[in-house]
């Protein structure tokens, strides 16, 4: 094999790697999200799971910034329901997002697979490029 199809292959091999780093630091932006966004969930969940089990007759507070007021059960309950139904939406939007990644990471790592096994000297042109031998 030639020598130009041995760099040009272990220059395709640098790109799909760069595309591989950049994909695996999105995974992992999105399973950090995930992580926050169920803890918020839980959180929201337990709170109106507590909030529901009062009397109507309990004084509640609402927190705004530091400051805390007086507020209707019904309010409370409605903003926790929103935002529990705000967590699930956002939950299944980043599962629907680590799929995408995932799925872009196996198609990267196949186009790597690919290139390796159409052209055995792509390997040692490709260390060569990275500085090594």
């Amino acid at each position: 094999m030639s020598k130009e199809k041995e760099d040009k292959d272990a220059q395709t091999l640098l790109e799909l790697r760069d595309k591989l780093e950049m994909n695996g630091a999105y995974l992992a932006m999105v399973q950090n999200q995930q992580r926050r966004t169920g803890v918020n969930l839980r959180r929201a969940q337990l709170t109106l799971d507590e909030v529901q089990a009062l009397p109507e007759s309990v004084a509640m507070y609402k927190a705004v910034g530091k400051a805390y007021f007086l507020a209707p059960k019904a309010e409370l309950v409605s903003e926790l329901s929103g935002d529990v139904k705000a967590g699930q939406d956002q939950a299944a939007e980043l599962e629907r997002q680590q799929e995408r990644a995932v799925k872009a990471i196996k198609a990267i790592e196949g186009e790597v697979a690919e290139v390796a096994r159409g052209n055995p000297g792509a390997q040692q042109a490709f260390r060569r490029l990275m500085g090594g031998a």
